[in-house]
């Protein structure tokens, strides 16, 4: 058991690493800046110009705090004109102009000349922009800030000529416009075209961003909060609690109800319990939560159709502080969970309810179960030792997604009940674009998906010995 245990252990971390890859390269992917995200430099941003030295100085910085000034992987293939040093280049608008010129012209050295020709011209008009008039102020700030994006070639020089046509009067900044307007020009005149069809590889070793984040990730630092800035786990942590509180006892009911139900349907089929309990529970299933949800907010929670229906309390966790005692709070959030813990619970029943009817129907007319009764072994008896251990192994099955979805909660009913858990903050990161938050849900699920499979195979394992690593069939072990 031991080395079956270890044997699929060994097979799940691979699944894993693939798992992260897949997270990492999303967060990479979704819109928004993840170094604007909860710095604060978007205030910065309304405050100061975009193309002001000191925010770009700031965002660099905060880049290299966060790590993100390192390559992506551990490696990367890409044109050989394109350098090996490009993440180094932390503005994503600077970083995309470069690729562009790099892939339409291949002469990287050049781009760099003229990036650094434009530099000093930006920090020149910036210490004499008192020189200008206000009009003419405006439209040079324009002409810069398009520059640090402008991928067309006739736009920049047509930029170029605007800038020369408004700073008459300044020589010196007249020169390092000219100076960056030749150099801009040779980008062309020595082009390699050709090295952005010729692939490369670099080796960055382990000094990435994958590496980092997951090691992050593996301590369990899922990064901060775009909203608030403070660490993404506290949001977690206490969104993991109420989704918990909710999930534990629903998945207990549900299994503590169906599985003697179904058994019981299936060892009397066509008896009045199982019409009768089929029944009921197929139109459970065809009805949907949120609506149910919604009707039981109306009828059991206002006194609107009668004092007598307003069994319990409304949405929410109730009003109680944070300083009341544990035990007051306790009872009064128990009593908000109590309609929710229902519609979570009454659509798992009628799921595992078939289940374990099928399986019960699947096994009674084998063979062994015939032996055993001929034996003369009681009902209970053959319904206990041998009827439940060989119609479990669906239920078993189901029980590796119950994990995931103990942790990842139910976005509708907690949406519908107000209840701060997992799927709700799910949904509201998503919408408020807090992709910390959203990714470090997504990478938990992950793992308690893992977890669940893995312990579905060891109870597949334990109830029956003849299952094996390399997947044999039980017949082939007898």
């Amino acid at each position: 058991m031991i080395g079956y245990f270890f044997k699929r252990l060994f097979f799940f971390i691979p699944t894993l690493v693939i798992i992260s890859m897949v997270a990492f390269g999303l967060s990479k992917l979704t819109p928004g800046d993840p170094i604007e995200c909860g710095s604060g430099l978007l205030e910065f941003g309304e405050k100061y110009s975009v193309y002001n030295q000191d925010y770009k100085e700031l965002y660099s910085k905060i880049a290299k705090q966060k790590g993100l000034d390192l390559p992506n992987f551990y490696f990367n293939i890409n044109a050989l004109s394109q350098p090996d040093t490009l993440h180094k280049i932390i503005l994503k608008d600077d970083r995309e102009q470069c690729l562009y010129l790099m892939n339409e012209w291949g002469n990287w050295p050049g781009i760099q000349t003229w990036r650094s020709a434009q530099k000093n011209l930006v920090h020149s008009i910036e210490r004499k922009e008192s020189t200008f008039g206000k009009d003419s102020l405006i439209q040079i700030r324009r002409l810069i800030s398009s520059l640090e994006f402008d991928r067309n070639k006739q736009s920049i020089i047509v930029a170029y000529q605007s800038l020369t046509n408004l700073t008459k009067g300044s020589t010196d900044i007249q020169e390092l416009i000219s100076t960056a307007s030749k150099k801009f020009n040779e980008i062309f005149d020595d082009s390699s075209k050709w090295k952005s069809l010729v692939p490369t590889f670099h080796w960055y070793g382990f000094n990435n961003q994958y590496h980092r984040w997951m090691s992050q990730m593996i301590k369990g630092d899922f990064g901060v909060s775009c909203q608030n800035g403070l660490p993404a786990i506290r949001k977690i942590r206490k969104s993991i609690f109420w989704t918990l509180m909710l999930n534990i006892p629903s998945i207990f009911l549900a299994f503590l109800i169906a599985i003697p139900l179904g058994i019981k349907a299936g060892m009397n089929t066509g008896a009045k319990l199982d019409i009768i309990s089929s029944n009921v529970l197929f139109i459970l299933f065809s009805l949907p939560s949120f609506w149910v949800g919604t009707l039981l907010i109306v009828f059991f929670t206002t006194p609107e159709y009668g004092k007598f229906m307003d069994w319990f309390p409304s949405v929410g966790l109730g009003n109680l502080p944070a300083s009341a005692p544990f035990w007051d709070r306790f009872w009064e959030s128990a009593g908000h969970l109590i309609l929710p813990v229902f519609c979570n619970t009454y659509v798992s029943v009628a799921i595992i309810f078939r289940q374990m009817r099928s399986g019960v129907l699947n096994v009674l007319p084998k063979g062994f179960i015939q032996t055993a009764r001929a034996k003369g072994l009681s009902s209970n008896s053959v319904q206990r030792k041998h009827v439940l251990k060989n119609a479990i192994f669906p239920i078993i099955t189901m029980f590796a997604s119950v994990l995931p979805s103990a942790i990842a909660g139910s976005a509708v009913v907690e949406i519908i009940f107000n209840i701060p858990g997992m799927g709700a903050e799910t949904i509201n990161s998503i919408f408020n674009r807090d992709w910390p938050v959203v990714y470090a849900i997504l990478f938990l699920g992950a793992v308690m998906t893992l977890f669940g499979i893995l312990l579905s195979d060891l109870l597949y394992a334990w109830l029956d010995p003849r299952v094996s690593f390399n997947n044999k069939s039980k017949e082939h072990d007898q």
